[in-house]
């Protein structure tokens, strides 16, 4: 059985390439050898379709001044700082406030609690749950310690 090979000419012009970008003529690509490489006379980023900026050699000052944006999940903030205090409430259903849950930890919303809901429906949801007033003093420290780590 015969294989068919095809004879394929080199690439000597990229379609929709931005004007910066030289075309090679095959003498250029056929005259280099392996041990010679093409030489760079193009600037990096003169060759970048982005920009010197996205290559990371010349911020903009807009890019500089960009803030770094932190994305916190804390709603189950105070139950957490309960089960920290207290660790016999470590896995177990906590909801913390007085009136309405101010916080519930992951195991009492895994069963359908809800922050701000009442403890009535919040204990009809979830019986087993254990109301904690709250020490607000201490979610105030806690609050410090987390904020010294996010500026870091």
């Amino acid at each position: 059985m015969e294989a068919c090979v095809e004879s394929v000419a080199p690439v000597t012009h990229i379609p929709d390439a931005p004007p910066d970008v030289q075309d090679v003529t095959q003498e250029e690509s056929e005259g280099r050898s392996a041990d010679r490489p093409l030489q760079e006379t193009t600037p990096p980023e003169k060759r970048s379709w982005f920009g010197a900026s996205w290559l990371g050699l010349g911020k903009t000052r807009a890019a500089e001044k960009l803030p770094h944006i932190v994305h916190v999940d804390v709603d189950a903030f105070f139950a957490s700082v309960e089960q920290v205090l207290n660790p016999k409430l470590r896995g177990k259903p906590v909801l913390v406030g007085r009136g309405c849950v101010a916080s519930a930890s992951y195991e009492a919303k895994f069963r359908g609690v809800k922050t701000a809901m009442s403890f009535r429906d919040a204990l009809r949801i979830c019986p087993k749950a254990i109301v904690v007033p709250g020490k607000y003093e201490h979610y105030a420290v806690f609050a410090e310690r987390v904020r010294r780590i996010l500026e870091t």
